[in-house]
């Protein structure tokens, strides 16, 4: 052996002028071809796709917004790497999984350390934060900008892919939760929406805290798990770390900047389950349960009266928004309990004070369920006499027949699932059993609660008298006083509203004046009480000084040029007062005073608006 190394150095110090030359030549040769090779990339950037077996990488880079960048602005070739990668390709030892490295300070010589501090909003006002995702650990990983900004897209090179958002957000948490929240990306939301026919308002719902998942039942798809056999492409028989996350986290994205969708399956995230108006949940086990009671709720299913769903139904509010959701098979039910955990179904959506008004509906449902069900027993019996004598129309039998299932269906169906419908079928039944009495020659049926007998006892009695409706509104310029007129003067709500729609005003203006505009004397700041400040200028705003107007401080009152018999519109009346006192040109100097005030209400209307939105914006 001593030998074969002794000839082994005898011919290198004869021929080493020839073997350093070479060695020279090849050395340069490979220094050229890299060089040739990286020039290339630099300046003509489609002899990548030469070799590059996935061409659909180049395509997508050249319909990007990185389709002026050169291959190696991005990726960080080192010296030798094309002939590494030339020689794999001759001897085939090469992976068929290509897993291009782009490093963050790449990314950052174009783009600037300032945009990791940078706040943005991404497509529909999803807002991110670098900082959160880059500087800091993401769930215990170390991201880089390739982790987020990569190539499993089909739309562009260097595109966000959502679903790398999706994984980190969603993987691990329960079902509709997201880490760390759903504000964190979606804030509050502010919009108000249209959904299945319905208009939504988010705000009203998150003021009451509600959480989003209370309606927005499940908002992923998928679980984001790594199938072994996804290792076995790349690692024969490696699964030591299979179940070692942080090592394997630490490895490939970290060091390795390997994408998460290599490895981990995609989990979609949208509106994947609502919650739906009437959920299956009880049916599922008890068919032929709860009948009733959903007809009831859905204001459907009754004689002679018209559909009348509930307000709550008309929400999308299923059974579960007001009954609490139980786990397991109650051995022993408590009602005071499920009557407590209702109460507080209701405070929670609506606020304040409106567990008391869900005790207050039973109590007088169950008052008029116990009112009319003797008569209806007591009407049935005259029914069945005039049958046995022949002296029952079919008239008087459907109409009876109406009148039993109408009660039944509000007894069986518990009203206060729809209080307007269940007082709307109890009515119709004292109406059809007044009418068969009075057919068959006997006393009527009284009624004495005055929810059956008046029009306005219904507000005051189911709600009212527990939420108060707000003491003053503005109505026709007018600031109209709850108080007074129905505390005071004693009018019932249906005077103004009507019995049928909640909150529907069906007063006029000139029903109004047909009351306060009488001979007796009622002073106009009762109601225009905006006009009256005005008018002696005693406005109560911040850095206004009082100054009556010039008529006001002459003496001239309200009447001097308001006719209030004059039926005519306002401005034409007063223009014909203007020209008595003054001269006819008043008429016109009334009118364009009238359109330049309305010129700069405008105005102001639409830079308030503006202002508005700045402010929500700034908010975001």
């Amino acid at each position: 052996m001593t030998g074969f190394f002794v000839d082994l150095w005898q011919i290198i110090r004869k021929h080493y002028k020839f073997l350093i030359s070479s060695l020279l030549i090849v050395v340069g040769a490979l220094i050229i071809y890299d060089l040739v090779f990286y020039t290339t990339s630099v300046y003509a950037p489609k002899t990548c796709a030469v070799c590059h077996y996935e061409k659909s990488l180049v395509n997508r880079w050249r319909n990007s917004y990185h389709s002026g960048v050169s291959c190696s602005k991005c990726h960080d070739y080192k010296p030798g790497f094309f002939v590494n990668v030339t020689w794999k390709y001759l001897t085939g030892d090469y992976s068929m999984h290509v897993n291009p490295e782009i490093n963050d300070r790449s990314c950052l010589k174009c783009h600037g350390e300032e945009i990791l501090k940078q706040k943005i909003t991404y497509k529909e006002n999803i807002k991110f934060d670098h900082t959160l995702h880059v500087n800091r650990l993401a769930r215990n990983i170390k991201l880089h900008c390739s982790s987020c900004h990569n190539f499993s897209t089909n739309q562009s090179h260097l595109s966000v892919n959502d679903q790398t958002c999706f994984l980190c957000h969603f993987q691990g948490v329960a079902k509709g939760q997201a880490f760390p929240g759903c504000p964190s990306c979606h804030g509050t939301p502010k919009k108000i929406i249209r959904h299945e026919g319905f208009v939504f308002d988010h705000r009203t719902y998150v003021k009451a805290g509600i959480t989003c998942n209370e309606c927005h039942v499940n908002v992923a798809e998928g679980d984001g798990h790594v199938k072994k056999q996804t290792c076995r492409k790349c690692h024969i028989e490696r699964t030591a770390q299979f179940n070692d996350p942080a090592f394997i986290h630490q490895k490939h994205v970290t060091e390795n900047q390997i994408e998460c969708l290599v490895c981990h399956t995609p989990i979609r995230h949208g509106d994947i389950q609502l919650v739906n108006t009437l959920e299956v949940q009880c049916t599922s086990c008890h068919q032929t349960m709860h009948g009733d009671e959903k007809e009831m709720y859905m204001g459907a299913g009754a004689k002679e009266i018209p559909d009348r769903p509930s307000r709550m139904f008309l929400a999308q509010v299923s059974c579960a928004g007001c009954h609490p959701k139980l786990s397991g098979i109650r051995k022993k039910f408590n009602r005071a309990k499920d009557i407590r955990q209702k109460k507080q179904a209701c405070v929670r959506c609506h606020g304040a004070h409106y567990d008391k008004m869900l005790g207050n509906w039973i109590v007088h449902m169950n008052r008029l369920v116990k009112e009319v069900g003797p008569k209806v027993s007591r009407v049935g019996d005259l029914v069945k006499k005039a049958k046995a004598s022949g002296k029952l129309s079919p008239g008087l039998q459907q109409q009876y027949a109406a009148a039993l299932y109408n009660f039944n269906f509000v007894k069986n169906g518990r009203g206060v699932h729809n209080i307007f419908y269940a007082v709307d079928l109890l009515k119709s039944t004292k109406t059809n059993l007044e009418k068969i009495s009075k057919e068959l020659h006997a006393a009527p049926p009284v009624f004495h609660d005055p929810i059956l007998t008046t029009r306005g006892a219904f507000c005051t009695t189911f709600c009212h008298t527990i939420v108060k409706p707000p003491k003053s509104v503005m109505f026709e310029q007018i600031d109209f006083s709850h108080e007074k007129h129905v505390e005071k003067v004693g009018l019932e709500c249906t005077r103004c509203h009507s019995p049928k729609r909640h909150r529907q005003r069906t007063i006029t203006k000139q029903e109004c004046m047909n009351c306060h505009h009488r001979e007796e004397t009622v002073s106009c700041a009762t109601c225009h009480v905006y006009q009256t400040e005005l008018y002696t200028g005693e406005v109560k705003a911040a850095g206004i000084t009082d100054e009556p107007d010039v008529m006001r401080a002459s003496g001239i009152g309200c009447t001097d040029c308001h006719d209030l018999k004059d039926k005519r519109k306002v401005l034409i009346s007063v223009a014909e007062k203007c020209a008595d006192c003054h001269e006819p040109a008043y008429k016109k100097i009334l009118r364009d005073w009238h359109n330049d005030l309305q010129q700069r209400l405008t105005e102001t209307f639409v830079a308030l608006q503006s202002a508005r939105s700045s402010v929500q914006t700034s908010d975001l």
